[in-house]
């Protein structure tokens, strides 16, 4: 009978060791393996992210020099006011056109806008508006040029694939009288960054 007794008090003393022991080092056992499970996927994740990166660098590194230089002409980093100007005295050249004006929009810098005066550009310059650091900005310009049908509708074509970028919002023109010249007005804008 005291082996029976002693047998009970082993396996009760067993149960308890497990209850107040092992049951702790079980619940931190299934936390750890829970972690690890959740450290593997974050993993995982890692390696994919780190494959597309790879794949996003080669493809970065396969784009050629001129295309680079492109698009840094296409969208300019600050505003170049001369060059653009440049750029679109060739436009009219090429076409024949008779350059009458240009209206370079310049928006009131911080200190202007509180006064209410609106900001008037030195010849040749431009002012850069005040925004946000790598927001895309706006330089919108009238131009009026004169010319042929022909000549203004192959200029307002060039001047819509010109390089910076050129978005044509309004075009105004007087009816011709007697002769086949037209007088135009170009309301538009180009980007920089």
């Amino acid at each position: 009978m005291i082996r029976i007794f002693i047998s009970i008090l082993l396996i009760f003393g067993t149960v308890i060791l497990g209850i107040f022991y092992l049951g702790p080092a079980w619940q931190s056992f299934q936390n750890l393996r829970s972690a690890t499970r959740d450290l593997t996927e974050i993993s995982a994740e890692l390696d994919d992210l780190i494959a597309n990166r790879d794949t996003l660098i080669a493809t970065i590194n396969q784009i050629s020099k001129n295309d680079l230089a492109r698009l840094q002409q296409t969208l300019p980093q600050g505003i170049s006011g001369a060059t653009f100007l440049v750029s679109l005295e060739a436009v009219i050249l090429r076409h024949g056109l008779q350059f009458n004006s240009i209206d370079i929009a310049t928006a009131p810098t911080a200190a202007q806008s509180t006064a209410g005066v609106r900001a008037q550009p030195k010849p040749g310059t431009t002012q850069a508006p005040v925004r946000a650091q790598g927001t895309i900005g706006e330089l919108p310009f009238n131009i009026t040029v004169t010319g042929s049908y022909g000549a203004i509708k192959n200029f307002i074509d060039d001047l819509e694939h010109m390089v910076p970028i050129v978005d044509i919002g309004e075009i105004s023109f007087n009816a011709p009288s007697k002769s086949d010249v037209l007088t135009v007005l170009i309301k538009a804008k180009t980007y920089y960054q």
